[in-house]
């Protein structure tokens, strides 16, 4: 039937995709146009269902709230009307009044992540970003953002109390992108696990080195986010990555609940489990923001919007949603070939700019 001539319309899904994961059950219908009733369904925004679908045309059927008997649909998504929740700005403030973030980035030679990861925090409104980095970044970061306080360490003998006071200066820690998985990062989180007492944004090679021992994720004192992509998800359960892409929303869920944790599972339409059992699936952003750093980029997002005093599940999925948007605002300008980490940062100024927000 797929290869018959003439545009093909599906109702409610097309034939052969479940509605709930994406997966094709053995063979599917491969639609023009879906036209669904009352709600869109997750399978329709998940690998590979997505391909399946075509246009999206939701039509409502007199399926109200009432029908659902209080037990509503478990998976959210945000949409624009949702920026609403974005921390609130007063106009008589300071730098501190919007938050300090301790952003553990970069190794020698890989002060890229940090440089976006800072960018993008002071971009999404963070007051204050220092970072803890060592010493052979202080000329690049201070040359790419000036705004930035620096605190350096030499790697082959890591200063524990020069760490100590940086954690006990911030509102909230992010660690990992670019710090590599040596010895003086391996300290690092796990002092950062041990001691923390403010919420922690888990990025890159701080799940790369959590990987090795997931248990230390149960040693923290304080709200962790992590954000996995399907690579660092896959050494996080074990399970290969095949797997993890028809389950997306599954390992997310078990993850979180298991580790007390919020996970951000990042794929072309990325989940956010809570521990406590709610769930999002983003549907903002496009496959130009496929490049390197982009990972980086979302990070320093949450991590503002924690220091700017967001709950961890709004700084999550609101995060998620932001980067999608900022990444849709690049593609006016740089197309999905040529669009890199930093563009998506400027996407977030101007989307941000445009928005009032």
């Amino acid at each position: 039937m797929n290869e018959i001539p003439g545009k093909k319309i599906a109702l409610d899904m097309p034939s052969g995709i479940s509605s709930d994961t994406g997966v094709v059950l053995k063979c599917a219908f491969r639609a023009d146009c879906t036209i669904t009733f009352a709600y869109e369904k997750i399978g329709m925004h998940l690998f590979p269902g997505n391909e399946y679908v075509g246009e999206i045309v939701t039509k409502q059927i007199g399926i109200t709230d009432e029908s659902f008997l209080t037990q509503m649909p478990g998976v959210m998504a945000f949409e624009m009307e949702d920026l609403r929740f974005l921390p609130k700005r007063a106009s008589h403030s300071n730098k501190g009044s919007f938050g300090k973030l301790l952003l553990i980035a970069g190794s020698v030679d890989m002060a890229g992540a940090a440089v976006l990861s800072a960018k993008a925090a002071y971009t999404a409104g963070c007051g204050l970003v220092r970072v803890f980095t060592p010493e052979e970044n202080r000329i690049p970061l201070q040359t790419s953002i000036p705004e930035a306080v620096l605190t350096t360490y030499h790697p082959e003998k890591l200063d524990a109390s020069k760490l100590s006071e940086a954690m006990k200066w911030a509102d909230v820690i992010v660690c990992g992108p670019g710090i590599g998985t040596g010895d003086a990062a391996h300290q690092i989180v796990k002092t950062v696990l041990q001691k923390a007492s403010v919420p922690v944004v888990l990025d890159a090679d701080a799940l790369n080195i959590i990987a090795e021992d997931t248990s230390v994720l149960l040693l923290a004192h304080t709200e962790l986010v992590i954000t996995p992509h399907l690579g660092e998800m896959s050494r996080l359960t074990g399970d290969s990555i095949a797997f993890i892409q028809t389950r997306l929303i599954d390992t997310a869920d078990k993850f979180a609940g298991k580790f007390h944790v919020t996970c951000v599972l990042k794929d072309e339409h990325t989940v956010v489990a809570t521990p406590h059992g709610r769930t999002y699936l983003n549907l903002s952003g496009n496959h130009g923001m496929a490049t390197a750093g982009s990972g980086d980029v979302l990070t320093g997002i949450i991590g503002s919007l924690l220091a700017q005093r967001a709950d961890t599940e709004t700084a999550a999925a609101l995060g998620v949603y932001l980067h999608g948007l900022s990444g849709d605002t690049a593609l006016k300008k740089c197309g999905f070939r040529g669009m890199m980490a930093g563009d998506i940062v400027n996407g977030l100024r101007d989307f941000l700019a445009e928005n009032q927000l």
